[in-house]
């Protein structure tokens, strides 16, 4: 859903008492090459994650790649409370907000085709029935929608939404029924005027690349997945979506008293039914690949990329939007990349140019983290 700042590990006080809405799933296998042994930091790093586990969250997973060659990843707790499954690095975990950083570079594939004008309005692209009921829809351009200054209300945040969704987690919406929650309501500012961050403006992003692509998950599979050789992601054309092997059961504190309930059917489920802003899945070592290939240039070109860059600051929540990325200014350099946070997961994917470090961090709990190991290779 909505991203988060940059983060590491809170304590979660929870116990295992869980009410069981799991699916059972297989093992997954481990797959990663290059691991490196006796990194510089790793007993750090194990440390900090081990440590998390005692305080509660269910698991995590984190990488740490320096350089070219240098790649550690760690992990520590359960996959999956119920069976007693060792959460490793190969198991694979939703999205949440970190997809927009895929269907950004989508987009900017589609720009670079000649299919998509980033300073076109979105009307030229969306049917008459969005334009007219979406308020700055007939104003805002596609680089609005890319770098949040649209202006667009956030159906997520709706009450209307928020109320129907948490009475019925398995209603069967489409994206047209989650449109339908800001038709006819004022927009929240002029295009152009500011940046405030919205999932509503990656899910027109997807209707967009659909009417001049076909299918932005196609455009996704062939062009994001296929080509970087991500053989553990999953968007909405993969075999075993939504639900692979080797996905994580996801957790979630419901009534903030300590009792974990598993709700990966909910989790599972807000994936079949979500397009853009959220629902896709993959391992911490794919994660890693996307951000550093689209950094190094591999997926766009460097004039697409630095586009990509350019940072619209959102006072709202103090960090700068770029087109499906985030900076995020730190003691450690600029970290650039996308958080993510919804029911069973929170996760953070980083690159930090000046020093050449990914970092991905995967957890199997609904919640918001604050950073406190930063980077220190």
């Amino acid at each position: 859903m909505k991203k988060i700042a940059l983060f590491f590990l809170i304590p979660f006080l929870v116990n295992c008492n869980v009410e069981d809405w799991s699916i059972p799933q297989t093992q997954c296998a481990e797959d990663i090459p290059n691991l490196v042994s006796g990194f510089a930091k790793e007993k750090l790093y194990q440390q900090a994650i081990d440590e998390a586990v005692r305080k509660g969250i269910p698991g995590l997973v984190l990488l740490v790649r320096t350089g070219e060659d240098s790649l550690w990843v760690g992990s520590s707790g359960k996959a999956k409370i119920e069976s007693n499954e060792a959460m490793m690095p190969c198991h694979i975990h939703h999205s949440a907000s970190v997809a927009k950083m895929y269907m950004a570079t989508a987009a900017m594939l589609l720009v670079e085709d000649g299919l998509l004008e980033l300073d076109a309005p979105v009307k030229n692209y969306l049917d008459e029935d969005i334009v007219n009921h979406i308020d700055n829809c007939k104003k805002a351009t596609v680089r609005q929608l890319l770098n949040h200054t649209s202006g667009i209300r956030d159906f997520i945040l709706e009450t209307n939404f928020l109320t129907d969704y948490f009475n019925d987690y398995f209603h069967n919406n489409n994206t047209a029924d989650f449109l339908k929650y800001v038709y006819d309501k004022p927009s929240k500012f002029a295009p152009g005027s500011r940046a405030e961050y919205s999932n509503i403006n990656t899910v027109l992003l997807t209707l967009i690349i659909d009417k001049v692509a076909g299918s932005h998950a196609d455009v996704i599979s062939d062009r994001i997945i296929k080509k970087l050789d991500l053989k553990n992601t999953f968007y909405k054309n993969e075999q075993g979506y939504p639900n692979p092997n080797g996905l994580v059961n996801s957790y979630w504190d419901r009534y903030s008293n300590g009792k974990l309930e598993n709700i990966t059917k909910v989790a599972i489920h807000f994936d079949e039914t979500n397009v853009g802003h959220d629902a896709m899945l993959a391992t911490a070592y794919d994660y890693s690949l996307f951000i550093r290939s689209l950094m190094e240039g591999k997926l766009v070109s460097h004039k697409s990329l630095n586009e990509m860059m350019t940072w619209k600051y959102d006072q709202k929540d103090e960090i700068y939007n770029g087109f499906g990325l985030l900076r995020e200014i730190t003691p450690y350099g600029d970290a650039i990349g996308h958080a993510g946070g919804n029911f069973g997961v929170a996760m953070q994917v980083q690159y930090y140019p000046e020093r050449d470090v990914t970092i991905v961090l995967c957890t199997n709990i609904s919640g918001f983290f604050l950073h406190q190991l930063a980077m220190k290779s």
